[in-house]
């Protein structure tokens, strides 16, 4: 709250978010880690995500461990250089071996995993640009959950998908498809049963709007439709199916 008023920004949708993304409740469990990936931390922040936000905000933190972390920046910021191309107009971290640009997140994290205020200054600048893309209206909650899974582009996205008849029912790798996204969030993509979740259902997940209350009845409608007759559809006999 200390640092969103700083910043700008409300932050009364951060405590829920930090609680699902953190685990165990805690909204400031500092040291959380996804076993699958890079997500560490409150904020549970990918590698890139927490070095875009650490450079962008090395010039305006200013607290007890700052010199530290501008320290390991100022390395980061020569790799950037060293990679850059030739002729380009801006550094690019994707230039930079990965296991480079790892190896500066973890010097970080030996700092941040003690330092609860860097983390959510970290926490409040990622979602000052989460909150930017909504530039109609305020973001709802579920909005900005949604964001900050899928990020600062990703959030709309599955937001105006899953208000859409044409795409709600869409199973969600269509809209984000990739094997490491697949890998990576397995709970968040697939039910109990294994069964790919929709646009609709995932969005859902991230809060309680209108697009989670038909989502297991466009399953319904989809399995109908592949086998009426073992599904439902009006006129044959109907077998039990588990939604």
């Amino acid at each position: 709250n200390i640092w969103g008023g700083k910043l700008g920004i409300p932050t009364d949708g951060l405590d829920p978010i930090l609680g699902s993304e953190s685990g165990q409740g805690d909204p400031l469990n500092l040291t959380a880690k996804n076993p699958k990936g890079s997500a560490w931390g409150a904020g549970q922040f990918l590698t890139d995500t927490w070095l875009e936000q650490a450079r962008a905000g090395q010039y305006i933190y200013r607290g007890p461990n700052a010199d530290k972390y501008n320290a390991i920046l100022a390395d980061y910021d020569a790799l950037l250089n060293r990679y850059k191309r030739p002729n380009a107009d801006r550094v690019d971290p994707g230039n930079v071996p990965r296991a480079q640009r790892v190896a500066i997140y973890e010097r970080m994290q030996d700092i941040a995993g003690h330092d609860p205020d860097y983390q959510a200054f970290l926490i409040a600048m990622n979602h000052r640009q989460n909150l930017r893309a909504y530039v109609d209206h305020e973001a709802t909650k579920q909005e900005q959950h949604a964001s900050w899974f899928f990020g600062a582009a990703g959030g709309p996205k599955i937001a105006r998908a899953a208000a859409d008849p044409a795409r709600r029912d869409l199973p969600i790798t269509q809209l984000f498809p990739g094997r490491q996204f697949m890998e990576n969030n397995k709970p968040t993509i697939y039910d109990a049963d294994g069964r790919e979740r929709t646009v609709a259902e995932v969005y859902a997940r991230f809060g309680h709007g209108p697009q989670g209350k038909t989502s297991r009845e466009a399953a319904r409608r989809r399995r109908v439709a592949d086998d009426p007759a073992n599904n439902g559809a009006t006129g044959t006999p109907a077998r039990s199916v588990g939604l």
